[in-house]
């Protein structure tokens, strides 16, 4: 439990010094590189005749279906800048 509880720790920590270096940075526009390098999460209508939403995972010009896959709550020591960039880089 403690590891679980500290690695959800690490990734708020990690999304806090991302959103803090965005209002340094005045970064506002969501074209920007520093945005679409972020991974992130959206629940959009699958089709605009239906009512179902799906969720859709993107990351600069990648984007994929979310099927709800549960890899496990692994630890993490730490996310630095380098690691943004192999995730950018696996995509």
């Amino acid at each position: 439990m403690r590891v679980k509880i500290i690695t959800v720790i690490t990734i708020d920590v990690h999304s806090r010094d991302v959103i803090e270096d965005f209002v340094i940075k005045k970064i506002t526009d969501s074209g920007l590189f520093a945005w679409a390098s972020q991974l992130k999460f959206y629940m959009e209508l699958k089709n605009p005749k239906d009512e179902k939403r799906v969720a859709i995972v993107r990351i600069c010009d990648w984007s994929t279906y979310y099927n709800y896959e549960y890899v496990g709550n692994c630890g993490r020591l730490v996310i630095t800048p380098l690691t943004d960039r192999c995730y950018i880089t696996l995509t």
